[in-house]
């Protein structure tokens, strides 16, 4: 994948991000509550997930959708490291790996 590829979809994740965090009002300069996400959206099967909302709700249809992305912006991070690309991120990309990172490390 091309490096302009990469960081077109990293300008697009992190553009859904922002939109889809906004419903719920998630502050991205907040570690806590995006490590918080992080957490819920690495989630395994047999883990208990609390959004503290319903499913029906906005808030819920949002967050659901931000964990897809995180597993997006994951498989692209994967992406830009296999190619020695280093990628161009917004805000909310930028926090959200960083933070998915972290999880990602507290749990091995």
């Amino acid at each position: 994948m091309s490096d302009d590829k990469l960081n077109a979809d990293a300008a697009n994740i992190d553009s859904e991000l922002a939109r889809k965090a906004a419903v719920f009002g998630l502050d991205w300069s907040d570690d806590g509550q995006v490590r918080k996400l992080a957490r819920l959206a690495l989630a395994n099967n047999g883990e208990t997930i609390k959004l503290d909302c319903s499913l029906a709700s906005p808030e819920g249809q949002a967050k659901m959708e931000i964990f897809g992305l995180a597993q997006m912006a994951l498989k692209l991070a994967d992406d830009a490291k296999a190619a020695a690309t280093e990628l161009n991120t917004g805000p909310a990309l930028g926090a959200m790996l960083k933070a998915l990172q972290a999880e990602r490390q507290n749990r091995n």
